[in-house]
């Protein structure tokens, strides 16, 4: 959220874990993330299908809200979305990537958050500016993680959004000044545990009179030719 040195929150202190529908559509380096199927393969098959939308919520980032744990604090309402998300994840048509292509076997779930209100443009430093043209257009990525469980993924994610822990000190030297962080996490099912993907589009400057942030869910599947198409 705000760039303050004495509270610092990138997107929040509080931040509970997979932290949107922000300004501007994901925009990821393949192809957008707008809920339409995103790049092909070389076979022409989507490289993954339309996103089905779960839910979308309002979360405060006010500090006695997430203090006291509140229903309508972000912590509160981004446990209960992911937790919705992946019970619900198999929602999603296994057919979703069209005819002659193989879905995978399980859903991704993306979970988005970013702030409601920003600066208005002419308030809009130039940094933040540029970044919100370069980052829209290639955002910025984070090497893959892999978690066991639930809470670990929450626990590295608040860690990741306040500059701690190696990750987190490359997003704040990446995304400067106080330009705002809009996050992206693909998750997914793995042997280990749950795989993330991670990416930032780092741009506008949040107005810091509002507190609130839009906390999304959706699902979608991996898409593939099948292993014995030529």
């Amino acid at each position: 959220m705000s760039r303050s040195k004495t509270l610092h929150m990138r997107s929040s202190v509080f931040l509970p874990g997979l932290l949107a529908l922000s300004a501007a559509p994901f925009v990821l380096a393949n192809g957008p993330l707008d809920g339409t199927a995103r790049g092909t393969t070389a076979g022409q098959c989507p490289e993954a299908s339309a996103e089905q939308p779960l839910e979308t919520r309002t979360g405060s980032a006010g500090i006695l809200y997430n203090l006291a744990e509140h229903p309508k604090s972000i912590r509160a309402v981004a446990a209960k979305l992911l937790s919705d998300a992946l019970d619900g994840g198999e929602k999603v048509d296994g057919a979703a990537c069209g005819s002659g292509c193989t879905a995978s076997a399980s859903p991704e779930v993306v979970y988005r958050v970013a702030p409601k209100m920003f600066l208005p443009k002419a308030e809009q430093a130039p940094l933040c500016l540029t970044l919100e043209a370069d980052t829209t257009k290639a955002p910025l990525s984070f090497p893959p993680q892999e978690f066991k469980s639930v809470e670990a993924l929450n626990a590295w994610v608040m860690e990741f959004s306040q500059g701690r822990g190696d990750l987190g000190k490359q997003l704040y030297e990446r995304c400067g000044g106080n330009c705002s962080p809009r996050y992206e996490f693909h998750i997914a099912q793995g042997a280990g545990g749950l795989n993330v993907e991670t990416s930032v589009i780092c741009g506008l400057a949040r107005d810091t009179a509002s507190d609130e942030y839009e906390v999304s869910t959706a699902v979608r599947r991996r898409c593939a030719l099948p292993a014995d198409a030529d």
